[in-house]
């Protein structure tokens, strides 16, 4: 494995989602770009991002326990600068953040999303070092 501070270093994304089969491909197929951890559990996540390092974090806005919103606050307050990626699906426009918690995103991207544009916009968010994107 290459030593996290060279060139060569690959980005550590975590994906959280509460759907195992969405969860699992979309995994696999970020592994092409990234080192990708995985939660299906919102706490669970909170937790990784409490005692882990991660460059972005891909979360589904509609989970059972806690909500999307949540967890990206949760990665604001342990990791400010990651990068943070909410993902919707279906017709969602009660579960969207109010302006209040647009700090806690850097971008919102609907489901289906394409893996072109997930890894576009995630090298983009991480180069940028998780500065905000465009608003949801």
């Amino acid at each position: 494995m290459t030593p996290p501070g060279s060139a060569k270093a690959r980005r550590r994304v975590l994906l959280v989602d509460d759907e195992p089969m969405l969860l699992q491909a979309l995994a696999r197929l970020l592994r092409r770009t990234f080192d990708v951890s995985v939660s299906s559990a919102p706490a669970a996540a909170i937790e990784d991002l409490r005692t882990g390092t991660f460059d972005a974090v891909v979360c589904d806005l509609v989970m059972p326990g806690l909500s999307g919103v949540q967890v990206l606050a949760a990665a604001r307050r342990y990791s400010p600068h990651t990068a943070r990626v909410l993902l919707t699906g279906g017709i969602v426009s009660d579960a969207l953040p109010s302006p209040a918690e647009h700090a806690e995103i850097h971008r919102v991207l609907q489901k289906p999303v394409s893996l072109d544009e997930l890894t576009a916009v995630l090298r983009e968010l991480i180069a940028a070092g998780g500065t905000r994107g465009e608003a949801p």
